[in-house]
């Protein structure tokens, strides 16, 4: 019950904050733009924060029916198998795209180029709202009667923000499709047939290696004016990266050094 009273504080409280007038702001973009983003013309920020919102309602009323919901673990492999192929399809095909679009035919194309192709328009759409499907991770593990990490209920509960945001700088989104969708292939996969123990590492390398990445890549579009004006004219958008990206990337390693460096080396106890 602390679970659930906590979680429906949160999303009482976000709730509130997301219709306050303090939201009343909108992320907007000019007819003058190229593109104008996966959430089309303007993008409200209060519809954002609601999204967060939204997920911790997800999570109460979880904890709330969990007796009832025993039956939605038959759907676990069908949920890991579909995002699964549904992340290796984006990988695959957001990489096709930028070879097609000689995206790494120089370093200056690697990093400032603009992937402005319209199939990445709905690509991009589709992989920012995946990020409500993964919801049902958290769903799964509430019916299984796992505790919540922290930084699970951090990651899901940004990541929709995240990417919808973020999705209007394409010289830097590319690689935050493209890379994400790997490692979410690679992830799922071991979700639906568990990989053996050795391997298990490498998903939590893989994370920690693409947050590096990406806030290396969006950090070096910030001196590429030409490239990427929306990044001088939609700073505070820009900036978004840097408060969700950065707090996972320290969260993912001191979850890897908790889990596979000082693990390992802790005595076993003896039962008495």
């Amino acid at each position: 019950m602390e679970d659930l009273e906590r979680y429906k504080g949160m999303a009482e409280s976000l709730a509130k904050y997301a219709t306050s007038a303090a939201f009343k702001w909108q992320v907007t973009y000019s007819k003058e733009d190229s593109y104008v983003g996966p959430m089309m013309i303007s993008e409200p920020l209060g519809l954002l924060v609601g999204s967060t919102a939204l997920y911790f309602v997800t999570l109460a009323v979880t904890y709330m029916l969990r007796g009832y919901l025993g039956g939605l673990m038959a759907l676990r492999g069908a949920h890991n198998l579909g995002l699964c192929l549904f992340s290796g399809a984006v990988w695959i095909y957001t990489t096709y795209l930028m070879v097609q679009d000689d995206h790494f035919a120089s370093l200056e194309s690697a990093t400032c180029k603009r992937l402005t192709h319209p199939h990445f328009q709905l690509i991009s759409f589709l992989f920012a709202a995946s990020k409500v499907w993964e919801w049902f991770d958290t769903v799964l593990l509430i019916i299984k009667g796992n505790k919540l990490r922290f930084l699970h209920v951090l990651h899901h509960a940004t990541t929709f923000w995240l990417y919808a945001i973020d999705h209007i700088f394409l010289s830097s989104i590319k690689y935050g499709v493209a890379v994400n969708a790997f490692i979410h292939t690679v992830m799922y996969a071991h979700y639906f047939r568990p990989f053996p123990k050795q391997f298990r590492p490498l998903i939590t390398q893989l994370q920690i290696v693409q947050f590096i990445f990406s806030i290396a890549i969006h950090t070096a579009i910030y001196f590429h004016y030409d490239c990427e004006p929306l990044v001088h004219t939609h700073f505070y958008e820009y900036l978004t990266p840097y408060y969700i990206v950065v707090p996972f990337l320290f969260l993912f390693l001191n979850f890897y050094v908790q889990q596979y460096i000082l693990a390992p080396s802790k005595p076993k106890t003896k039962s008495a």
